[in-house]
């Protein structure tokens, strides 16, 4: 919606243009009451610009189909028809973004064979480089959430072949007392308070951590919470004893 219009994202500038979004886990009611919560939660100059934004907003749905970019035949990792419609769809129309949601339904391949995975991500190189639009792959984290920048389910090269990463974790209500406001808090206690950090960044530099409180529609909207005035030793302590209770509880 931000690129579609043109607004910052995040305190980031945004350049306006086109978008696709290619829903693969959500059919059209679902997706449509999703949009339409975002919609209602944002400032009121978006839901003046609607017209504008259903003109560079493409939803390309795919819920119940299979869509597979690759898969194996006789033993060979081979590529579908269907990128190659995507790169023609995306000349036509000008799409200067790709969203996915989500990477593990583009293929049939052994999620876990880092040959194969990287190249499947070679081949979302190869979309983005011929329709010369940015590509977004949504993905699952692994069970128990992983660690650090190699949190992504699968094999090494889906990380090591992205040139930008970032993980969203939810703030384990343990970790509540850490906020000074009570409504963020509460939010964390209740296990709605989400955190976004930047853990590659080949071409950019890092971004700040991000953190979003999930609301009663489901929609994420951005939170700046200051922590409580712990010290630098404290609170390393406080991350390190909660993710070692994390890795035992995931056991």
């Amino acid at each position: 919606i931000h690129v579609a219009l043109g607004l910052d994202i995040l305190d980031a500038p945004t350049q306006v243009g086109k978008v696709a979004y290619l829903s693969l886990e959500d059919s059209k009611p679902v997706f449509r009451q999703r949009l339409y919560k975002i919609v209602q939660s944002m400032p009121n100059e978006v839901s003046t610009r609607l017209e504008e934004l259903t003109s560079r907003l493409f939803f390309i749905n795919r819920y119940g189909k299979q869509t597979f970019m690759m898969g194996i035949e006789s033993g060979n990792v081979v590529e579908s028809d269907y990128p190659a419609d995507l790169i023609s769809l995306f000349k036509e129309h000008s799409i200067k973004c790709l969203i996915i949601d989500t990477f593990v339904r583009t293929h049939s391949l052994n999620e876990n064979d880092n040959a194969q995975m990287g190249a499947l991500l070679v081949l979302f190189e190869k979309i983005a480089a011929d329709s010369e639009c940015a590509v977004i792959l949504i993905h699952h984290q692994s069970k128990g959430g992983g660690n650090g920048e190699y949190a992504a389910r699968g094999a090494s090269s889906i990380i090591d072949n992205a040139r930008s990463v970032k993980k969203k974790k939810k703030v384990s209500n343990k970790k509540a007392d850490e906020f000074d406001e009570e409504n963020i808090r509460i939010a964390a206690r209740e296990e709605l308070l989400v955190k976004v950090t930047h853990t590659k960044h080949n071409n950019s530099s890092k971004h700040p951590e991000q953190y979003f409180e999930i609301s009663k529609e489901g929609v994420p909207l951005e939170r700046f919470p200051e922590m409580s005035k712990k010290n630098h030793l404290e609170q390393r302590y406080a991350e390190l004893f909660a993710w070692w209770q994390e890795q035992w509880e995931s056991r």
